[in-house]
């Protein structure tokens, strides 16, 4: 029996009336249209059409002017990967696959993101390196206020475990919806923020780790609807209040997944070159890396000093200041906990391409054999600027428009997502920018309008 049989034979016992084919595009949205089960057969095999136009959406909803797409536009084909084939338990006779936007001839598309992902792989893979992965994923569980405004679900204080109880019925059923669906959740942490929690994901293959965080976010959210509450993965959700990040760990291993290449037994910090390298990667495009990693408007009230976020261009060993953290070793661990913490990303990117050019970056220090700086043990933020300069210490881009100049003068990144993949994303993402900057915030007018 193949894997599509099997899927039919699914379908049918299980009653399933509805099938989603979801996907994410340039800007970071988890999209889906549906098949009924009755006609899933035909999807399968030729996907569903959409009009190439949705990737020149971004996440307002708006067509983007200066796309290449727009109403005359072909369609593109969204076309399931069988293998992500899964139930959806919170929802009533569904399932869905995970899938990448085709062009007619069933190539994939050159803005896909999942498509450029496993392209970034396979480039690792020539080199010999396994991808391993891991999404830390923080998140708010909210409800309306009486006049409608969403507020956290509670207010309680880091780590208490009432934060635990008020929210134990969505928690649970969190965990059991994770579960049936594939997921290897590690921890559920009560966060700084109230009703705020951060998910650790057992690490896998990269692929599998980007289709994670997708899952993650979609059942998350579909759970806490079916209690009467929701989520957001909003970086900065509450004004004052703590930022919620998608922290990716990383490490490369060999082709059979059984020597972790990140780690050396004689080194100061257990890195190997390999590890330092694929650091110099990482900090010599980190600037435009924030683009893909770090893409909303609201991701920078989240990346300032002082944040338990980081705010400056360095790493550090145990420094949740850094972009790239050396995670704690505890004594008599061997080479498999060895790996990158990437603390720039939030859960508004598309994981596909974060994670994708984040590797991309990585394997370039090590084809390049890019020394990263010197490891940064202090927080950034108690320093005046003029020592940070004598340090040689830059912040991260201070805006959405500072990273997308980053990233579109950066030619490392067209190298690796083509020409035409390259200008769409950067439309997409500039025209959010462009009209952020259009608006007039309150906080202008109850600061100024009288004072001038």
């Amino acid at each position: 029996m193949t894997d599509e049989d099997k899927i039919y034979e699914i379908i049918e016992k299980e009653k399933i009336k509805l099938v989603r084919f979801v996907w994410i595009g340039n800007d970071g949205v988890i999209r889906a249209k549906a098949s009924t089960g009755k006609h899933l057969k035909s999807h399968i095999k030729r996907g569903i059409g959409i009009a190439k136009g949705i990737q020149s959406f971004n996440a307002l909803d708006h067509l983007v002017l200066d796309g290449s797409f727009g109403a005359p536009a072909k369609e593109f084909q969204i076309y399931p990967d069988l293998q992500t084939f899964k139930l959806l338990p919170y929802a009533k006779n569904s399932a869905r696959f995970i899938c990448e936007l085709l062009n007619p001839d069933f190539e994939p598309s050159a803005t896909d993101a999942r498509a450029f992902l496993r392209r970034i792989i396979s480039q690792a893979k020539e080199m010999d390196f396994l991808p391993m992965a891991s999404g830390e994923l923080e998140y708010y569980l909210t409800k309306r206020d009486e006049s409608g405004n969403m507020i956290p679900q509670n207010y309680e204080k880091y780590g208490t475990v009432t934060q635990y109880d008020l929210a134990n019925d969505v928690i649970q059923d969190w965990l059991d919806t994770f579960e049936k669906m594939g997921l290897d959740i590690e921890r559920v942490i009560s966060e700084y923020g109230g009703a705020q929690y951060e998910i650790t994901i057992r690490y896998t293959d990269a692929l599998t780790a980007a289709d994670n965080v997708l899952t993650f976010k979609d059942a998350a959210k579909g759970v806490a609807l079916n209690h009467g509450y929701s989520t957001t993965f909003l970086p900065m959700p509450f004004p004052g209040g703590a930022g919620s990040g998608m922290h990716f760990h990383i490490s490369l291993w060999d082709l059979d997944g059984k020597s972790n290449l990140f780690y050396s037994e004689g080194d100061e910090y257990f890195l190997s070159d390999t590890a330092k390298y694929f650091i110099g990667g990482i900090m010599a495009h980190l600037k435009g890396l924030c683009a893909v990693c770090a893409p909303n408007p609201n991701s920078y009230k989240r990346l300032l000093p002082h944040s338990w976020a980081p705010a400056h261009c360095i790493w550090g060993v145990d420094n949740r200041a850094a972009a790239i953290r050396i995670p704690t070793r505890a004594e008599g661990d061997g080479p498999e906990p060895t790996r990158i913490e990437f603390r720039v990303p939030d859960c508004t990117a598309n994981p596909y391409f974060a994670l994708g050019t984040t590797l991309a970056c990585g394997l370039e220090g090590i084809k390049k054999k890019i020394e990263p700086p010197k490891p940064i043990h202090i927080e950034p933020g108690d320093l005046m600027d003029d020592d940070l300069e004598q340090k040689g210490i830059e912040y991260l881009p201070r805006t959405l428009g500072e990273a997308l100049a980053e990233f579109k003068k950066d030619p490392f990144f067209k190298e690796i997502m083509g020409d035409f993949g390259f200008n769409e994303y950067y439309k997409v993402r500039m025209s959010e920018w462009r009209e952020y900057c259009s608006v007039v915030t309150n906080w202008e007018i109850q600061n100024y309008r009288d004072t001038f």
